[in-house]
């Protein structure tokens, strides 16, 4: 019925990523691996705290493992400037690891860098996650969320998520950068149920290139929302 409830998670733990390049080709293959504990409560509201801790325990673990594929024929790592960045990761979380929840997420993802002269630089992404085979209750965090600059992490979360963007940028020097950026996404139950309502956001930022050997550049964002706003620090390109 569109109403919050304000929780609060407390724990830690930990991810880790293995590729194995395929040949001399841009293939990259391997597994994933995450690991957290969690403390989930609800302390504004003492009976929905109950209740909460009643389905979810007093604390829960989260684990995972996955399988990763990538292709990857950007130009560099750091700060593309042309070039195709393609993955998908799909992840089992389950008792058999240790873990207190049952489910499996896939997340597909793509960045496509495409140079408009020597100065400007257009960049496009999208996401997709799915969440399947669930148990009935998960923690909050379990469910994939839109990720925009400009809308809070787990601000509008589903079963099925998808955010589309579009980034260009402007080298005024050898060493400044300055973008414009903006995005829309969507959380939904099922799949067909996307984009029927979006999320839109948008804003600028600034580069410094503070590594000319690994084309490396950090500077600042400034992004906006219906509902939001904020700024981001950032090393890369933000996408």
């Amino acid at each position: 019925n569109n109403r919050a409830v304000e929780t609060e998670t407390r724990g830690y733990g930990g991810m880790q990523k293995l590729l194995f390049r395929a040949g001399d080709s841009p293939v990259f293959l391997g597994a994933s691996q995450f690991w957290a504990k969690m403390d989930i409560s609800a302390r504004n509201n003492p009976l929905v705290n109950q209740v909460w801790r009643q389905l979810l325990g007093e604390s829960s673990i989260t684990s995972a493992l996955g399988l990763v594929a990538e292709y990857d024929t950007t130009d560099n790592f750091f700060w593309p400037g042309r070039g195709l960045s393609l993955s998908g990761e799909y992840q089992f979380y389950g008792h058999y690891l240790g873990g207190d929840y049952r489910y499996d997420l896939l997340t597909l993802e793509g960045k496509f860098f495409l140079p408009l002269n020597a100065d400007w630089t257009l960049s496009l992404a999208g996401n997709y996650q799915t969440l399947s085979q669930q148990d009935k209750h998960l923690p909050p965090m379990a469910r994939p969320y839109i990720e925009l600059r400009g809308i809070s992490r787990y601000r509008y979360q589903g079963d099925d998520v998808s955010t589309v963007q579009t980034q260009l940028a402007w080298q005024m020097s050898s060493r400044w950068i300055v973008l414009g950026f903006v995005g829309a996404g969507s959380a939904a139950d099922s799949t067909s149920e996307l984009y029927r309502s979006a999320e839109v956001a948008w804003g600028s930022g600034i580069r410094y290139l503070i590594a000319r050997e690994y084309g490396l550049r950090t500077g600042v964002d400034v992004a906006f929302s219906d509902n939001e706003q904020a700024v981001y620090f950032n090393v890369g390109s933000g996408l």
